[in-house]
Order: structure tokens, then sequence, then C-alpha cells
């Protein structure tokens, strides 16, 4: 059955000044002695705006359920967060949702849309293949192109920290021995608690993936 939402305004205007912010990183210390690093990823440490939902739960609900009458089970799922959401003045947050479906039928659109109508940033990781963790938590530092897991460009490009993320075709990737095993690595994100300080091999440091969804 459809979820009773409380009623909210259709859409509301939130001031710049009210809207909280959250640096991706707290501490550089793990890679300051490395130049290229620091050029590259220094923005990490800036605060980030937390973008507060602000379209309404029945708005957003109605919005998409006429857009993607396939997927209102997931629709009902999401909105359900999203009112809490805005009971609490926050970020859109919710637990990982699996979209099971033929390709064509607009699983990535519809968390595209998810994401614009409230507020989130979004990004999509293609996990088809992917034999290695170096997406997931990054490559060592002792290489010469070392770089950070994916999340890094994420909020470089979207530049705020609540974002929506699609792991595409998440159900092919494997596990190699000598390159470690991506399912393993990608576990700790799944809880908030743990995604909250999530350890980058690369930069040495903690992140914060706790606004992810």
């Amino acid at each position: 059955p459809q979820a009773d939402f409380t009623a909210y305004p259709e859409s509301d205007l939130v001031d710049d000044d009210d809207i909280p912010t959250v640096a991706p990183m707290h501490d550089d210390a793990g890679f300051r002695g490395n130049e290229r690093l620091q050029a590259r990823y220094g923005y990490l440490l800036k605060p980030l705006p937390v973008q507060p939902v602000t379209n309404s739960p029945d708005f957003i609900f109605d919005t998409l359920s006429a857009e993607f009458p396939n997927f209102v089970e997931a629709l009902d799922y999401i909105c359900s967060f999203v009112s809490m959401s805005r009971l609490g003045g926050g970020a859109l947050y919710f637990p990982p949702l699996l979209l099971d479906g033929p390709p064509g039928i607009g699983k990535t659109r519809f968390a595209m849309r998810i994401a614009s109508l409230c507020n989130a940033g979004f990004d999509m990781l293609s996990c088809g293949g992917a034999s290695s963790t170096l997406a997931i938590v990054g490559s060592e530092q002792g290489y010469s192109e070392a770089r950070p897991g994916f999340y890094a460009e994420t909020f470089r490009k979207n530049e705020c920290i609540n974002n929506v993320i699609v792991l595409d075709e998440v159900e092919k990737m494997s596990s190699d021995e000598r390159r470690g095993d991506p399912y393993a690595a990608l576990l700790p994100l799944l809880e908030r608690t743990t995604a909250r300080v999530h350890q980058d091999v690369c930069l040495q440091e903690t992140v914060n993936l706790g606004y992810l969804s």
C-alpha cells in the first residue's frame, strides 16, 4: 500500500546561510608529504553543503510515479526516508536499495531523478567486470598514479556531501586473490556508521561517506 506521507508545501526555499556543511575529510596527515596528492585532493578538506530536501514527499512520489509507473514499490520505500529527512530538516539519506530488472527499463534514470528532485548530487560507478578494490578504497600511495576511491571525484564534481550513488552491474564484480575482494570492500559502506569512517588506502585518511545513498 502507498505510504501515508505528511503533507508539506510542494517546495521550500532554504537560505544558503542556513545550510550546514561537512568536510569529507578532517585531516591530511596521511598524504601531507605527497605534493601530487596534496595538489589533486586537498579539496576534500573543504566543507561541502549538506543539501536539504526541498520538495515534499507527496510531490516527489506523484511526479516519479507518473514517470516510472513500474517503480512504485521502490519509490514508496525511498519516499518514506524523504519524509523523515523533511521532518528532520536534513538531507536525503536512504539505506542501499537493489533495483533488479532487465536493461533499458530506466533504473539509472530513476536514480538520477530521485537525486534531482531531492536536491542531492548523483554519480554512477560501473562495476561490471571489476576484480579489485581500487575504485572503493583507492590504490596504494606508493604508485606514481595512485588515486583515492571513486567518491573523491564525486565530491569534486557535485560540490555537495550528500549524493545518490548507483553501483551499475554490481552483481558482475569478481574477487581476485592479489587485487582484493571488491564485495568485502563494499560491505562497510552499506552501514552508515562504518561509512562515516571509511579508510582510504591512497590518502591514508578517514573519509566521511555517511551521506551517500
